[in-house]
């Protein structure tokens, strides 16, 4: 089957990279897959992927779209209508309307390339080019929600009644959409963890005992991350005498400069390094080469809409044998469970502070759990695995028209 994936940037950008997992665990399987980024304004951070760039606001975008709807203009009204009534209110009615153009570009040219499911990461917008494109198009679409914008509640009544399915990649966002969703519907909703690709031949991290604990917080510098709450942790570490530890913070952001401050401002320069972006086969390699002994994201549930999903950063560490700390707050417990990692309330530098010092100071602890961990993802975030229940939901009912060329007249 090939299938259409509709993201909002990647593989432009460095947002959304744990898509590509994704995307590769299903062409492993065999299937084609291309990918329309809604809006690639940035650079091309990720060849080797096939990809239809049009620009939301583009010359070409805008041509495709008014030649369609020349053609089209009744169904293309008729299409784009309930993104517009539906959304639930002004500012997402407006954001929706946005991207009415690439919706009716992307419809024209998958009249041209036909794919045979459309799927959409994310239920905002993204979710409203792929309903869009469905409509016109004749081809079955499906979502995956994440976190905010499954409480964004854009439009949800339309997509639900349209969409072969709504996956969730955790129980708290499934168990949100349910209570929303009308019971005839509800049964629509799925919970396909996001996953990684197992390492060939996974082991255990061992730390030398002679080399100071070496930290890595690969997360966005965005307030939902923590960060701040890290480096008073490392400050009262200091003052508690407990200095043999380094940290890199990987990833880039809106807070770099108020970070960088903070970082000064508690003597930390030597400890910690921002490191900026990283790609993500740098830092697997990294976690590879054993460079990397505990892997920390302390995140914050800062409402309902801006909280962690089940974070692929820390799969992909105790994938490799590397024991992860981490806050109790959006679907974190759900991953580490069952002490697969160590779990902390919080804004609490404090008990962060105690949690690295017994990682660092506790070997047996260490290793159990990043034993644990490395079992947690084997068991339960293989993408291989669990591509195939997604591939399921994506597989066509029997009175959906297979013919390329009743798809490009429907």
């Amino acid at each position: 089957m090939h299938i259409c994936y509709i993201t909002t940037v990647v593989p432009y950008g460095t947002a959304e990279t744990f898509i590509l997992h994704e995307i590769d665990a299903v062409q492993r399987q065999g299937h084609s897959v291309e990918v329309i980024p809604i809006r690639p304004e940035d650079a091309l951070q990720t060849p080797g992927y096939r990809v239809w760039h049009c620009r939301a606001l583009g010359g070409a975008c805008l041509g495709l779209a008014v030649k369609f709807f020349l053609r089209h203009p009744l169904r293309s009204i008729t299409a784009c209508a309930p993104m517009l009534f539906r959304a639930g209110g002004l500012k997402k009615a407006l954001k929706n309307l946005y991207f009415f153009p690439k919706a009716l570009a992307t419809a024209a040219h998958l009249q041209q390339e036909p794919a045979g499911f459309i799927h959409a990461h994310w239920l905002a917008t993204t979710a409203s080019v792929a309903y869009i494109a469905s409509r016109l198009t004749g081809i079955p679409w499906g979502a995956t929600g994440h976190r905010w914008d499954i409480y964004e509640h854009n439009a949800l009544g339309p997509k639900f009644r349209t969409a072969a399915f709504i996956r969730t990649i955790d129980q708290r966002g499934a168990a949100h959409l349910r209570g929303l969703a009308p019971q005839a519907l509800a049964e629509k909703i799925h919970v396909v963890h996001m996953g990684i690709h197992p390492e060939a031949s996974p082991r255990i991290h061992v730390r030398p005992p002679d080399r100071p604990l070496r930290l890595c917080m690969p997360a966005n510098l965005v307030a939902v991350k923590g960060h701040r709450f890290v480096l008073e942790a490392f400050r009262l570490l200091l003052e508690q005498g407990f200095t043999a530890f380094t940290c890199i913070f990987a990833g880039d952001g809106e807070l770099r400069a108020e970070i960088d401050a903070q970082i000064r401002r508690y003597g930390l320069t030597e400890t910690v390094q921002l490191a900026g972006h990283v790609p993500n086969r740098e830092l697997l390699d990294a976690y590879r080469r054993g460079e990397v002994d505990l892997v920390l994201l302390p995140s914050l549930e800062l409402s309902d809409s801006e909280h962690e999903g089940i974070p692929v950063s820390l799969m992909e560490a105790m994938a490799c044998g590397i024991p992860v700390l981490a806050t109790a707050t959006g679907g974190i417990p759900e991953l580490l469970r069952d002490g697969a990692g160590l779990l902390i309330p919080q804004q609490d530098p404090r008990a962060l502070a105690d949690a690295i010092r017994r990682m660092a100071e506790d070997g047996v602890l260490y290793r159990k759990t990043a034993e644990k961990g490395l079992a947690r993802v084997q068991a339960d975030f293989d993408y291989d695995r669990n591509i195939q229940s997604l591939l399921k939901l994506m597989a066509p009912s029997p009175h959906e028209p297979q013919d390329k060329e009743e798809r490009r007249h429907a």
